[in-house]
């Protein structure tokens, strides 16, 4: 048996409440109940309550989910909702993507508001009870449907807030409270198209978010229950790492300024144009907290992703030739947090080795400074 499969099989044991749990978080085992074969892309676990698995398939996109209760399956089940039992699994619903349980209604509410709005698009990512993300036909736009409305900063005004002062973004445009429109731009994002001149203004472009004024809505984006959330879910399904997480996770920096914070940042929010230019995206999470996390961040997901890159200091030069106020001992500082948080990704993302990568990405948080 793989390592992963070890893993998968010790964590079924330890949680009998969640039915299917072994057979949802494995691919071959999951095709074989569902009579076709699939790839997962991501899961969601909650210990004792339920997994949620996105896949694709060649019946396209789809989704599964057991609970360790009735209620939430049964719920999936009603007619508008369209999922179907899992055969040979009590609690266990699937369906095409469109059909997931979190998303549906919102995917409804688009429909009513936008007829046709979908027709002939493309599932690029679905983040199982959060998010969908399309290509619309033709590749001229990108639309983002969310599980819940933008309680705090809705899209479209943040985007005209930063675009005025100076941060370059992507504008959006309304189509329900749950669901926006961005223009398709670009070549990629820079794990994709990886040019240090693109890293550098990235860094720029990164300063001046920083410098931003605050909106009113922000919010602090981390603190210490963060940190502590990170750390039991690294001991849920690692428990032989729950010491060296809860370690990681006592390490919070403390104090420091508080500015506008992405609060994601890695070079996967970069999209990087064809003659150079870059516009930062995904503002999910932004809010007030230390520049130098989003620094930090960047740089421990590239360690993570390449072992060493040189997209680091051209990020950093670029952030202080703009005039970020860089401060070295904070970046280091947030390095441990930045590691733990980003730890548990590799299983969510169903990496086949993904128990060497949580290790690794402690390990990174443990001895590694930028």
């Amino acid at each position: 048996m793989t390592p992963a499969a070890i893993a998968l099989a010790r964590l079924r044991e330890r949680d009998p409440r969640v039915p299917g749990l072994g057979t949802l978080l494995d691919a071959d085992a999951l095709g074989a109940v569902l009579g076709h074969p699939v790839h997962l892309r991501r899961v969601r676990y909650k210990p004792a309550t339920s997994v949620i698995a996105a896949f694709d398939s060649p019946h396209g996109a789809g989704w599964a989910a057991a609970y360790d209760g009735p209620d939430k399956a049964r719920v999936s089940s009603v007619p508008h909702r369209r999922a179907d039992p899992v055969p040979g699994i009590a609690h266990a619903v699937t369906g095409t993507a469109r059909t997931d349980r979190a998303l549906a209604p919102a995917m409804r509410e688009l429909d009513r508001a936008r007829p046709g709005e979908l027709t002939g698009a493309q599932l690029l990512r679905h983040n199982p009870g959060r998010r969908l993300v399309l290509a619309e036909a033709g590749g001229g736009a990108i639309v983002k449907v969310v599980a819940r409305a933008a309680d705090r900063l809705r899209p479209d005004a943040l985007a005209v807030l930063l675009s005025d002062v100076g941060v370059p973004v992507l504008p959006a445009e309304r189509l329900t409270d749950r669901a926006w429109r961005a223009p398709y731009w670009g070549e990629g994002d820079l794990t994709v198209a990886p040019s240090p001149d693109a890293a550098f203004r990235a860094g720029a472009a990164l300063a001046a978010l920083h410098r931003a004024p605050t909106p009113v809505a922000a919010r602090p984006v981390t603190g210490p229950s963060d940190a502590a959330a990170a750390a039991t879910a690294i001991a849920a399904v690692l428990p032989e790492l729950a010491s060296r997480a809860a370690a990681l996770a006592a390490r919070h920096p403390a104090g420091g300024p508080e500015r506008v914070v992405h609060g994601d940042f890695s070079a996967d929010q970069v999209l990087v144009g064809a003659d150079g230019e870059v516009r930062l995206i995904d503002f999910d999470r932004l809010g007030t907290g230390d520049p130098m996390r989003d620094l930090a961040g960047f740089a421990v997901e590239e360690r993570m992703r390449l072992g060493a890159s040189p997209l680091i200091g051209e990020l950093i030069e670029g952030y202080r030739a703009a005039g970020g106020e860089l401060d070295d001992a904070r970046l280091r500082a947030w390095v441990p947090l930045c590691a733990l948080g980003r730890a548990i990704e590799p299983f969510r993302r169903c990496d086949p080795d993904w128990p060497a990568l949580v290790d690794r990405a402690l390990a990174v948080g443990e001895g590694w400074t930028p």
